[in-house]
């Protein structure tokens, strides 16, 4: 919602929530499980139920997309960087150009630290998990504050790489391959 809804939600006493994680709250609320089971329903055991699983479907594709972006980059983008900088390192012997190299050293070094604190951030996000309840308003301030911006920062490094390194050594389908082919 815009920012002159949350402020008219405040004006009306309506709460301001942020994310799916906070909305999640809302139903072990004692109102809701009151007038869930003075309806009929949900009873607080479904509702409760209902977070859990609710909240699983929320945390599982941030758990995936952590490990496959972790993939990618170690598997595909490091890689081809290496093998890059070795080519470069030939050439460069020849041309004297240590600025491309340290240029490249540098997104190496952003993209595999960039993945080392993604790993552990994942590893707290599933001790975060453990247990029969969880506290959705502390995961989501974990993965908006942290993950997120740890997951922003590894794709930025990686475009860089994929807008330096030649079509022939980038591991997967291009934005330039793929616009490329919407022209033929």
């Amino acid at each position: 919602y815009s920012a002159e809804w949350h402020i008219e939600a405040k004006k009306r006493g309506l709460p301001v929530i942020e994310n799916n994680f906070e909305a999640l709250d809302a139903l072990s609320n004692p109102e809701t499980f009151e007038i869930f089971e003075k309806y009929k329903v949900y009873t607080k055991t479904e509702l409760l139920a209902l977070k859990s699983i609710l909240g699983d479907s929320l945390i599982t594709p941030v758990l995936i997309e952590m490990g496959v972006l972790k993939d990618m980059i170690s598997t595909g983008v490091l890689p081809a960087i290496v093998e890059y900088v070795a080519k470069l390192k030939n050439v460069n012997d020849i041309l004297k150009d240590d600025d491309l190299l340290e240029s490249f050293g540098n997104i190496y070094r952003a993209l595999k630290e960039g993945v080392k604190k993604l790993m552990h951030q994942r590893e707290t996000l599933e001790e975060m998990i453990k247990g029969e309840s969880h506290d959705f308003k502390k995961i989501a301030a974990f993965i908006y504050g942290e993950v997120r911006p740890v997951m922003e920062e590894i794709k930025h490094h990686s475009d860089i790489a994929e807008a330096t390194l030649p079509n022939s050594l980038w591991p997967y389908p291009s934005i330039r391959s793929l616009v490329h082919s919407f022209e033929e």
